[in-house]
């Protein structure tokens, strides 16, 4: 049997053995468009069948066109059953979308904004939903933060409300970059019962896309958190490096290598190896219980 074929056993028998020990008929999963829940949606259908999978397709009006259509399309390939839902006026009664100045509209304005904020303030990496490493008296750290999170979490409460009219398990998409590095809100994306792709690397998801039958393109684009401006927002653009780099110094600081070492094997600033490390402990406390 193939190496990819005996992780994945693993894994749809994790999905199984989750779904018989919650005492649920199914599971539900959030369908973006994007590599990470098309490979958890593809593992779902070879670990519990077709009809015991629902996804649910929830854009908003500041969502890529093309991320809802792929999503689509993995739900039809699966032969799966799903649901289409606009976030556009609930965000909008929240008053979410006043709260996006209008000259960051402008694709140069925004792109050139962000090497300023990132140069200004001494770091590569700008965490989804704010600067990592700021006070939280940071205004724009806090506007990001109230653009994003209503979201996100929006997403999640409508993930458990049919997953609790269906008593259906609640599946995660994110994967270990995410998980490791904080790019994900633990109230939102990160709010589920089970998570199958939580330890691979984003470089690894790309390798079980392509062994279980992702389409290429979906596979080839480049990952968004698609909650404000993803054409310039990429994943990439907010950690600061490639995936296949970052995926390499966290593999590399979880084994205890020397950070000066891994800055001359990978050709990066030392800095920036440091910053990833921080990072890596903050996210240690963020993604702790609630403090009692």
């Amino acid at each position: 049997m193939a190496k990819e074929e005996i992780k994945l056993k693993k894994i749809e028998k994790f999905i199984r053995d989750s779904v018989s020990r919650f005492k649920k008929k199914g599971a539900m999963i959030g369908l973006s468009g994007g590599i990470d829940s098309s490979v958890v949606a593809f593992l779902l259908v070879r670990a519990l069948g077709k009809e015991n999978v629902f996804g649910l397709i929830m854009p908003e009006k500041e969502s890529s066109y093309q991320n809802i259509k792929d999503a689509e399309e993995i739900a039809k390939i699966l032969k799966i059953k799903f649901k289409k839902i606009d976030l556009t006026p609930f965000l909008a009664q929240l008053g979410v979308y006043k709260l996006v100045p209008s000259f960051l509209k402008n694709k140069l304005v925004l792109a050139r904004g962000l090497e300023i904020f990132k140069k200004k303030r001494g770091t590569k990496m700008i965490h989804s939903l704010g600067i990592l490493g700021l006070e939280t008296s940071d205004k724009i750290s806090q506007r990001a933060t109230a653009i994003m999170l209503p979201k996100l979490r929006l997403r999640s409460l409508l993930l458990y409300y049919y997953g609790a009219l269906k008593n259906y398990l609640v599946v995660g998409t994110t994967n270990k970059t995410e998980y490791l590095l904080g790019h994900y809100d633990k109230y939102g994306d990160g709010a589920c019962d089970i998570e199958p792709i939580r330890g691979f690397y984003k470089t690894q998801v790309k390798e079980l896309a392509r062994y279980l039958g992702v389409p290429e393109k979906i596979i080839a684009k480049k990952p968004t958190h698609d909650l404000f401006a993803g054409f310039i927002l990429t994943d990439e653009a907010m950690i600061g490096e490639s995936f296949a780099k970052i995926d390499l110094i966290l593999e590399k600081l979880e084994k205890g290598e020397n950070e000066k070492k891994i800055a001359q094997e990978l050709g990066v600033e030392l800095a920036f190896i440091q910053e990833v490390k921080k990072t890596m402990e903050n996210q240690i406390l963020n993604r702790e219980m609630p403090l009692a």
